[in-house]
């Protein structure tokens, strides 16, 4: 069988029309895109003294991506107020650096669905409830990201057996539904199916949110489970609750989370609590916005602590007793405090600066950098940071 090309003049014209005739039948076809970047200069100081993992004080500069993508959607009119809705979007990394085995293409959020007067179905890949509603965050996509601390690690394109501590997750396997706006008031649903097996169990997530923006007043209350992340009969869930307010060019914000875990260690199912919470601001200042962000982890509580102590009297760390970052016992919580400016040079274009304090207790493990961080980083860490960076929006 004889293959051949068409010319790249030809092949655009045939693609051209195709998509003309598909718009004049009721379609419609988006581009879209999203690129952001910036230089960062940062300092991780020496981990406390009591921690067995150590870890060099270290100053480093870099060029980062601070979660640009490209997509495409669009939707086709079936008549009788029903649509089918389409969105393939994809990872950019402006700066080369694609992690090792990863597929960027379609790995964001990415479905096919119907929408319909009595909401939308979609399946795909598409983040959870629960991080669709901590993204409310004033740094979404970039290293001050208040969700790391929040969710607890922010874990980009997962199954149900990977990063299993982050509530902040964009869910593959998902089926999807969404309300219609209700004066302001929409609710969502997302299942993720068990594909995945572990050699004990079969893991699932459910989560779930409800959402009123209205005015100057925004709400939401959002709540997930998961379903065998810790071996057999355990069930991890959370609860997130977020509040803002608009006064003029002030608006206030802030959130509570409350996340449970539960692990299966031989025979025994451990328990861990914790709390995480933030305080947000901003500030209009003409084409200027001024942001600040408190974000807090409290101290884990229960019987699932990581944390022990050798002969010579040092912290030591056993990773399969942590849920992600997070772990039961004294001095493991950490906080941040982020503050940033943007300027719009356009309504697409914008530049922006960021700084970041974080710290660590004694024996917190939390990190500010995107992803979900290995638990056997080292404890106690500080870091400063300050970026300069570009961002547009097509």
């Amino acid at each position: 069988m004889k293959s051949f090309r068409l010319p790249h003049a030809m092949a655009a014209a045939a693609l051209c029309a195709a998509s003309t005739s598909a718009l004049a039948q009721g379609s419609d076809l988006t581009l879209y895109g999203y690129l952001n970047t910036a230089v960062e200069s940062y300092h991780k100081g020496a981990a406390a003294s009591s921690s067995a993992v150590g870890l060099p004080s270290a100053t480093t500069s870099r060029l980062t991506n601070y979660g640009s993508f490209f997509g495409t959607r669009g939707s086709e009119d079936l008549g009788g107020g029903m649509k089918a809705l389409f969105q393939v979007e994809s990872y950019v990394f402006l700066d080369g650096v694609t992690p090792p085995g990863f597929n960027a293409f379609a790995s964001r959020n990415t479905r096919v669905g119907l929408e319909t007067p009595y909401g939308t179905v979609f399946g795909g890949v598409w983040d959870t409830p629960v991080r669709m509603l901590l993204a409310r965050d004033l740094f979404p996509g970039s290293t001050p990201d208040g969700g790391q601390i929040l969710g607890n690690g922010v874990a980009n394109t997962v199954s149900n057996v990977q990063a299993p501590g982050s509530f902040a997750r964009r869910q593959v396997n998902t089926l999807a539904y969404w309300s219609p706006s209700m004066n302001g008031l929409r609710l969502m649903a997302h299942y993720s199916f068990g594909e995945d097996a572990t050699p004990t169990a079969r893991p699932r997530l459910l989560s779930t949110s409800a959402v009123y923006d209205g005015g100057p007043l925004s709400l939401g209350a959002a709540f997930e489970t998961h379903g065998r992340y810790g071996g057999a009969g355990t069930q991890d869930r959370a609860w997130v609750l977020y509040g803002a307010y608009t006064f003029g060019d002030l608006k206030l914000g802030a959130y509570v989370v409350d996340m449970h875990y539960e692990r299966l260690i031989g025979s025994d199912t451990l328990d861990l609590d914790v709390r995480n919470w933030q305080l947000q601001a901003t500030y209009r200042l003409g084409k200027g916005l001024l942001k600040a962000a408190y974000t807090r982890a409290d101290n884990g509580s229960g019987s699932l602590s990581a944390l022990g102590t050798d002969t010579n009297g040092q912290v030591t760390v056993d990773a399969s007793r942590m849920a992600g970052q997070a772990t039961a016992g004294p001095d493991t919580g950490a906080s941040q405090i982020a503050l940033g400016y943007e300027y719009g040079l356009s309504k697409r274009t914008a530049w922006h600066t960021n700084l970041l304090f974080h710290r660590n207790e004694r024996n917190g493990a939390y990190t500010p950098f995107a992803g979900v961080p290995s638990p056997t980083g080292a404890l106690g860490v500080r870091t400063r940071l300050l970026s300069v960076g570009l961002r547009h929006v097509f």
